[in-house]
């Protein structure tokens, strides 16, 4: 089955290509068609079988190429999209979300920090137990929300404001998907 999709893929990528070809030997066999042109019926019948039948080539590679393209969208359309975001609240609190803005739910969601914030009991992020084991399932709209700490602390001078993290999760057809994300929180200074 991968190997099918590769193989459509790679049409899907070199379509234009492919159908030029395709019309430039329809081209060709018009050329020659009319340059041996004789008389016989026979001849006239086979080259007007042969256009047509390139021109039917054409016509059904487009059409994959339209089908592969309709998955494609529909496969899009149905996954799962996680993102993880930093949000503050009314008390100037600094929240650390991961929500599911697709339309399908997300399985087995990791969350894995490079540079990670300190929250308030001056763990690592990546340490508090929300995101220290994968998250197994987050239904579409779902969002799950992690207080960091208050946004002076958290944004003090000389502490980091650029942090990093992957996302990686799975569609409910266990196709995987990674997300990586570089998030600077300077311009919260101000809100603080």
């Amino acid at each position: 089955m991968n190997n099918i999709k590769g193989i459509l893929s790679w049409l899907g990528q070199r379509s234009v290509i492919i159908i030029s070809v395709l019309i430039i030997g329809v081209g060709i066999l018009l050329i020659w068609l009319i340059s041996t042109y004789s008389s016989s019926k026979e001849n006239i019948a086979i080259g007007i079988a042969s256009i047509s039948a390139f021109l039917a080539a054409i016509s059904a590679i487009a059409n994959l190429l339209s089908a592969v393209e309709v998955q494609k969208q529909r496969e899009n359309n149905e996954r799962p999209y996680i993102q993880g975001f930093f949000d503050t609240g009314n008390s100037g609190a600094i929240y650390f979300a991961i929500q599911n803005f697709g339309n399908s739910p997300a399985i087995d969601v990791v969350i894995k920090f490079g540079l990670a914030p300190i929250d308030y009991a001056k763990r690592p992020l990546g340490d508090v137990s929300l995101f220290s084991k994968p998250i197994s399932f987050i239904a579409p709209g779902q969002c799950y929300r992690q207080l960091v700490n208050v946004g002076f602390v958290l944004l003090a001078e000389g502490n980091p404001t650029k942090f990093d993290y992957e996302i990686s999760y799975y569609s409910a057809s266990r196709h995987k998907f990674v997300e990586n994300i570089e998030t600077d929180l300077a311009y919260l200074k101000q809100a603080t």
